[in-house]
Parts: C-alpha cells; sequence; structure tokens
C-alpha cells in the first residue's frame, strides 16, 4: 500500500532548490556566451584571430573586442623584449675552438619579434619560436664563430667573435621576422690545464716584456748619457773658443792701443814733456847743486864750497897783488 507524503514544505524546498539550479545555470550560459563574444588582449602583447582554424593577418593591438562566439579564438603574443639566458656555470654552451679545445660560453640573447607580422610568425612557427629559432641560431653561430680561433687567440678575439655572433644571428632571425637586440657573451672559459697553461704564456709574455723595457730603458739612457757627453763636450769646446776669441780680441785692443798712443807722440809732446819735467824739478830743488851732473854733452858742474865767500874775496886779492 502507498504512503502518500502530505508534507508541504517539503515540497516547498524542492521548488526553491529548482530554481537555485535554474539561475545558475542561465548566469553560467550568460558567461559562456560573454565569454565568447569578448575578446581582450593584455598590455604588452598583439592578438592574432583564429577563425575555425583560419589565421586573419589583421594584428589586434591591446584592448577589448568582440569576437564570434564559439568559432574565433584571440591568440596573444609578447610584443615586448623577450630574453633567452645561458647563466649557470654548470651548464654553459659547450663549443670547440680550431685547435679542437673544449671552450665554454655563458650568454644572454634579447629580442623581441616583429609585432606587425605576428600573425605570419604564429601560422608558420608557431608560439614556441623562442625554442625553434632563437635558441637554435644563436648557438650555431657562437660555436660557428668561436670555431674560428684557436683556444689561445679566442681571448684576445672576444670583441671580434661577439660581433659576428651578432651579425649572423640578427640576420637569420629577421628572416623568421624576429628583432635581435643583443647577444651578450658573458664569460668565456676553458678547461683548467689550458687556463693554467695560457696563464703561464702570459707570465712568460709579461717578462720577456718587462725585459725588453728595461732593454729599451737602458739603451735610451746610454744614448741620453752619450747625448750628454756630446753637449758638454760642444760647451767645452764653445767655451775655449770664446776664450780664445777674448783672448785674441784683448791682444788686439792692446796692440790697437799702444799703436795710437805711439801715433800721438810727436817731438812737439815730447818737448812739452822734457819742460814739465825741468819745471818740476826746479820746484823740488833746495838750492843746493849737485857735486857732479853727468850726462850727455853738458858741461860739468864744479861743486862751490860752503865758504866759497872768502876764498872768492882771497882769490881776488892775490889777483891785485899779482897784477900789481
Amino acid at each position: 500500500m502507498d504512503v502518500i507524503n502530505m508534507n508541504p514544505n517539503r515540497r516547498t524546498m524542492s521548488g526553491g532548490v529548482k530554481k537555485i539550479i535554474k539561475w545558475v545555470a542561465i548566469g553560467l550560459a550568460v558567461l559562456i556566451i560573454a565569454t565568447s563574444v569578448v575578446g581582450y588582449v593584455p598590455a604588452g602583447y598583439v592578438g592574432v584571430a583564429v577563425t575555425m582554424g583560419s589565421v586573419s593577418q589583421t594584428v589586434r593591438q591591446e584592448g577589448v573586442y568582440v569576437k564570434i562566439p564559439f568559432f574565433q579564438q584571440i591568440r596573444t603574443m609578447e610584443a615586448r623584449t623577450q630574453k633567452v639566458e645561458w647563466s649557470d656555470p654548470n651548464t654553459p654552451i659547450t663549443a670547440a675552438s680550431k685547435d679542437l679545445q673544449d671552450v665554454y660560453i655563458l650568454a644572454v640573447v634579447t629580442y623581441h619579434i616583429s609585432a606587425e607580422r605576428a600573425p605570419r610568425i604564429f601560422q608558420t612557427i608557431g608560439m614556441d619560436y623562442a625554442d625553434k629559432k632563437v635558441v637554435p641560431l644563436t648557438l650555431n653561430a657562437i660555436k660557428t664563430h668561436t670555431g674560428k680561433y684557436n683556444v689561445a687567440e679566442i681571448l684576445n678575439n672576444r670583441e671580434k667573435i661577439t660581433n659576428d655572433v651578432n651579425n649572423d644571428v640578427a640576420a637569420q632571425l629577421l628572416a623568421n621576422d624576429i628583432i635581435l637586440e643583443n647577444v651578450s657573451l658573458v664569460n668565456i672559459d676553458f678547461r683548467t690545464e689550458y687556463k693554467e697553461a695560457i696563464e703561464l704564456k702570459q707570465i712568460a709574455e709579461k717578462q720577456v716584456e718587462t725585459q725588453r723595457y728595461t732593454l729599451e730603458k737602458q739603451a735610451l739612457e746610454a744614448q741620453q748619457q752619450v747625448k750628454k757627453a756630446e753637449a758638454d763636450k760642444q760647451a767645452q769646446i764653445l767655451s775655449a773658443e770664446a776664450e780664445k776669441q777674448a783672448k785674441i780680441l784683448e791682444g788686439e785692443g792692446i796692440e790697437e792701443f799702444n799703436k795710437k798712443i805711439t801715433q800721438s807722440i810727436t817731438e812737439d809732446l815730447l818737448k812739452y814733456k822734457e819742460l814739465q819735467n825741468q819745471e818740476k824739478a826746479i820746484e823740488r830743488w833746495n838750492g843746493q847743486y849737485p857735486s857732479v851732473v853727468a850726462g850727455g854733452d853738458s858741461v860739468p858742474l864744479i861743486q862751490v864750497p860752503a865758504d866759497s865767500g872768502s876764498s872768492t874775496a882771497g882769490a881776488g886779492a892775490a889777483g891785485s897783488s899779482e897784477n900789481n
């Protein structure tokens, strides 16, 4: 015998649950439809519209777009600078030198896609363009240009290798609508034994360079000493020559002076000087005659004694008597 549930509250609760389920279903349907109709491209990205597998060549810039629900998708691709790097020393890029020695390189690559060519990139390469193009092309270029040099030449040609790698990678990525910004070879390393050999070679070269510098310095100092000796010799020669010329000039001056003096002495001058000398002698005379004065043709003078007055008188008297 069937039992009929006559509880009205239970019937009311069942009806409420059904209404809630109904509205939730309607809300989900509206959300799904709204999501299918509206597309969104975030900042720094571009959008590529794909309609049932067909790629539109029109690039969608950042912002909100209306799309065909359920049949069209907006795939976003980053248009900002992106980076691939090999920065772990435990997993570096391994290359080989020209002489087949191992070279370990840490590198960083920066690039960005050509935004207006994003549909083509999506269509021909896909979203994993970094793994398919950027990484392999960079590795190949690094290994190719490193292999052009012996291990001892790589460090000295590091700048050239970097430039060649950049030019090579840039050309190949551009062909795939990707723009290279820079390839930086952060570090180049070798095996321990080769690093030690390079270090020893550098030390030896440094020693040779030091010795060469010392020899050049000594040679320069010797040259300077020779030049100084030559300069001193020239200075002495010039000094002796100057002294000789001074003596010559001095002798010529004395000779010229004597010549002029000799030319200026005349008979009149000599007679004048003689009269001057006689005048000076008279001024110095004390009133006494010398006993004898001789010289030349002059007549000698007889000295008169001091009592010459009486003698003179006696002589006069004798003369008178004799006359008488």
